[in-house]
């Protein structure tokens, strides 16, 4: 994979994973319980825990940054070792 294609893969999975996040810590201020025939009861919540909040668009945008670093970390191993190191066998 070039290592553009691995940058832009990981910031959609940032953009991704941020807006799975934010859906769900809006979403997470009501506790919807269903009951009988039907009803359903709301429990209106405090603020938010961490633990209310975690979903796996955490995991998205966790992933998104470290595939970015990779990609940017590649590009700069590929330039200063890889190519150079071509040229002088193919020089010789």
């Amino acid at each position: 994979m070039k290592w553009h294609a691995g940058v832009a893969v990981g910031l959609g999975l940032v953009l991704i994973g941020a807006l799975k996040t934010w859906a769900h810590v809006e979403a997470a201020r009501t506790l919807t319980l269903p009951g009988c025939l039907g009803s359903e009861f709301v429990i209106r919540l405090g603020a938010p825990t961490a633990m209310q909040v975690h979903c796996w668009g955490c995991y998205a945008v966790l992933m998104g940054l470290v595939l970015i670093a990779g990609s940017f970390a590649w590009s700069r191993w590929e330039r200063q070792i890889m190519r150079p190191a071509l040229s002088v066998r193919s020089g010789a």
